[in-house]
Formats: structure tokens, sequence, C-alpha cells
């Protein structure tokens, strides 16, 4: 299986085919019908949660680590709500499931480098966001190096006039362009139609790992990525209670891959997915709760004195011009402090020190939990279902006075 192009390798992500279907001219997602497949059977799941039995149908799993009836189910119900409105799309593209979202970000840059030849990778690097997540920045700056590549070039990716220089400077040594298209936690938004239209001249993939935003609030693939990687533990799941990743791409790249995931043995487990397959079809409506809470509570803190900054966008092309369940802002840090302690004192109800997003309570996170990078006073605030927002804003307001 070969991954690149040009002087690196013959890529499969840049067949005509991959271009037409990557290139889909809708880019609102305001116009696929929301229609996953749902299980209604709850006893199928029960069966094919065994990793050695045969699907009721013809097909025959032997050995879980390799696939399953139940992974294939879920990676179904994740490619149509990813790329349901291509026509078959089941044929070009396809899911593979990791522990953890950052599992499903390394294990892709390792397979990458297992396929790349070694006289290749030392001289070949990624060209990586500079705001993305600490631990995700951590990964491709001291151990992606480690692996064989490059050293990682860190830009701000919407600065266009920056990031195209270092792609003239680094012409044909470029593995891959990665981001957040919304970063955790300071939320700035990239367009992944700009990043594509500057790429035009160059044949190097996108990555992104869209996990704030999700599927339901903008589709990647239709904007012009080439793998779409997500954190389920977050929204994907809606309880915290388990962790699991995805990578989203290209049929005959996935496949490639999945066979090497069997070897190396780095699967999601048979439970996780069967709790992933009955929560997915709530994913829109929680979604649709997360955004209309994390707007009410922005524009909440933007008329607080205390409150010197509020980052919550507006963006266009995603559904509601969400920015999705996250809001970050800064706060005078005696007052950080002062709501801090009054979480803990309340015994984290209805607002809990706690680190994570997408689940069902309202969590705060401050700056002593996140990146050097970020400003005295940072404080980032993932929105619950319940209880009602204007509890969680009666509680703040309560107890910054």
């Amino acid at each position: 299986m070969k991954l690149y192009r040009r002087n690196i390798l013959e890529s499969t992500f840049f067949s005509e085919e991959w271009k037409k279907l990557r290139n889909n001219k809708v880019i609102t997602p305001e116009c696929y019908d929301y229609n996953p497949i749902i299980i209604e059977d709850n006893s199928i799941l029960k069966e094919e949660i065994d990793p050695v039995i045969g699907n009721i149908k013809t097909e025959r799993y032997n050995y879980s680590r390799f696939g399953s009836p139940l992974e294939k189910k879920l990676a179904e119900m994740i490619l149509q709500l990813e790329v349901g409105y291509v026509e078959d799309y089941k044929e070009n593209f396809n899911v593979l499931f990791f522990p953890s979202g950052m599992a499903a970000i390394s294990n892709i840059i390792n397979i990458i480098k297992l396929i790349t030849p070694n006289e290749l990778s030392k001289t070949n690097k990624f060209i990586v966001d500079k705001n993305i997540y600490s631990a995700t920045k951590y990964f491709f700056k001291e151990m992606v190096p480690n692996m064989g590549f490059g050293n990682t070039l860190f830009v701000d990716m919407k600065d266009e006039t920056t990031f195209s220089e270092i792609l003239a400077i680094n012409n044909n040594k470029i593995v891959a362009v990665f981001y957040e298209p919304v970063s955790n936690p300071s939320l700035k938004y990239i367009d992944t139609r700009k990043i594509r239209e500057i790429l035009s001249y160059y044949s190097i993939p996108i990555i992104v790992d869209n996990t704030l935003l999700t599927s339901d609030l903008q589709q990647q693939f239709r904007l012009g990525a080439d793998l779409i990687i997500n954190s389920m533990t977050k929204y994907w799941s809606g309880k915290s209670d388990l962790t699991a990743g995805a990578v989203i791409g290209p049929k005959i790249f996935i496949n490639g891959c999945r066979n090497m995931q069997g070897i190396i043995g780095n699967t999601l487990d048979l439970a996780a997915m069967s709790k992933l397959c009955e929560r997915l079809p709530g994913l829109h409506n929680r979604m649709r709760q997360h955004s209309s809470n994390a707007a009410e509570l922005a524009g909440y803190l933007r008329s607080c004195d205390y409150v010197k900054k509020v980052i919550y966008p507006s963006i266009d092309f995603t559904r509601y011009n969400s920015a999705g369940g996250l809001v970050s802002f800064i706060m005078d840090r005696k007052k950080q402090e002062k709501l801090i302690e009054a979480c803990i004192k309340n015994y984290h109800k209805p607002l809990a020190v706690q680190v994570g997003f997408g689940s069902q309570n309202y969590r705060i996170v401050p700056n002593i939990y996140g990146s050097s990078d970020l400003e005295e006073g940072f404080t980032r605030l993932a929105t619950g279902l319940t209880p009602d927002v204007k509890e969680v804003i009666k509680f703040i307001d309560l107890n910054i006075k």
C-alpha cells in the first residue's frame, strides 16, 4: 500500500475517483438528511459481541482483533454520518477504530511510518497547526521525530502567507498537514476549504481531528480533508464512560491499515463498540443541545465585568453556525480561583472541576490543567445536558460576586 505522491510515493489519496468524492461541491451540512442506521433488535448486539461467532447473514469472523459484525455495524453508522451524501459511499470509504482518540492519531502516524521507506522518512516531516491540543502537540514535537520522521513544523495555519511559504520551502518534503478545525481549547477555527485551496499546488494529504465539531456540525470531507480523526470518548459517546477513537478515510487506505492493525493489536474492545452503536443515533440531539447551551453561556459571559475575553466564534458552514459545546474565556485570576473553590465546596454540582467534554454534566477546567501557551486566567467550560443551563449561569453569577 502506498500513501504519498510525486518524488515520495504514488498516493492512493489522489486517485481521480477520490478527488471527485472529496471535492463534492455541496459544502453546507444542512443539505443532507440526518437518518442514522438504528439497530432496533438489541438481541443482535448481544449475539454480535461474541468475538468468534459467524455473522447472522453469510460472513464469518474468526477473531475480533481482525474484525467483527459489531465493528462493521458501527463503521456503517459512522460512514452514514460522515459521507452518507456520497453515492456508493460504502464502496469508497471505511473506518478504523482505536482505544482512544490519541491512539487513533499515534497509530495512524505509526502506520504511515511503516509504509514509508526509511530514506524518505528521515527527510520528510509533518506541518502541524500550533494551536492544537497539548498532548497531540507533544506527540508531534517529541515523539514523531523519534519514529524516524524529520522535526515537525509548527505554524499558525490561519496565517495563510506563512503557511504557503513553509510549503514552498519544503516542497516534496511534507508527509501531511494536521490540524483541528476548531482547536482545543483555544477554539480557533481553520477553514478546510482554504487549506485545500492552498494545497491545490501540492499533492499533500490533509489530516484533521474533528472531535470538537463532529460530523453533525461539519463534515470535513465536503471541504477537502483526506483523513478525519475523532475522539469518540467525547460527543460520540456522550457519557464519558469509555474511551475510543476513529479514523475515517478512503477505503483502499483504511483497509490496508486495518490489516496492519490486526497484527499490531491496538484495536477497540467490543463492549465499547456496543455502547457506541446504541448511542450514536442520539448524537444529533446531543450536539444541538450542547451548541445551544454553549451559545447561551457565551452570551452571559460576554456581559460579565470579570471576564476579559470570551472565545466562542460563529462559524460559517457549520450547523447552527456553531463552534460546538465548549466555551473558552479569560477571567481575573482571583475570580477564577474563587469559582473553582465554589465548585469543589458544592461537590461539583451543577459545575464540576473535571477534564473532558461532551458528557451529561457541565465541566470547568482552569489553565493549570492546560497548555503553558495559554494566557493567565484562561478557562474552558464544557457544556452538559443537565441541569438546565440557567442553573449553571445562576451558580457562576452567585459565586463570582
